[in-house]
């Protein structure tokens, strides 16, 4: 199904996040870097509580990184 209304995702990438929760002295990321690039598979993996939803929640923009040097994700 080909929506017109949809830019084209090249890629998603992030680059150096550093990112912790408020009022934790732990990092989950520190200077994290990824590349997603379109028509691959990429899986998540690790173990409970190692940030793979943190994860999803900073592509989607539903966390904020302490720091973070580009991000590059097409909005729908």
């Amino acid at each position: 199904m080909h929506n017109e209304n949809m830019e084209e995702i090249k890629s998603i990438s992030m680059q150096n996040v550093t990112f912790s929760y408020k009022g934790k002295k732990r990092y989950v990321f520190e200077d994290f870097s990824v590349d997603i690039e379109p028509n691959h598979i990429t899986g998540i993996i690790g173990r409970n509580g190692q940030g793979k939803t943190t994860l999803m929640n900073l592509i989607a923009g539903k966390f904020e990184p302490d720091e973070m040097e580009k991000k590059r994700i097409p909005q729908r």
